[in-house]
């Protein structure tokens, strides 16, 4: 498994940049409970789902569908993969994405690198 990659929505996917990733790496349940309080209220407002502790585990959405951050849960991964495009730099209304918006304003990176896939 590749130790860094980038998820559609331009997220770096790390150990050293995400706590979900890391914790599912070296099977940190501490750590994923830690994630657990992080996340459950974007995954209820965002993706409308109620995050349990056996849910917080994410090798990168690009590498499994049943990562907290895959299709099956994030919006914006599946909008990428329903429309065919490995970034969603690369769809035409990247920049007024809702979604994207609410994440690029605490991951400005992650809206930089998308710049790039244009």
């Amino acid at each position: 498994m590749p130790e860094e990659i980038r998820a559609p929505c331009g997220v770096l996917c790390s150990s050293e940049t995400c706590e979900v990733f890391k914790a599912t790496l070296t099977d940190d349940n501490e750590l994923r409970v830690k994630c657990l309080e992080g996340w459950r209220e974007c995954a209820s407002e965002h993706w409308g789902i109620e995050l349990k502790l056996e849910d917080v585990n994410c090798i990168g959405c690009v590498q499994s569908d049943d990562a907290i951050f895959a299709p099956s849960y994030c919006p914006m991964s599946n909008c990428a993969k329903n429309n065919g495009f490995t970034s969603c730099g690369q769809c035409p209304d990247w920049k007024t994405c809702d979604w994207l918006t609410g994440l690029h304003a605490d991951c400005p990176d992650a809206r930089e690198y998308l710049f790039s896939q244009e």
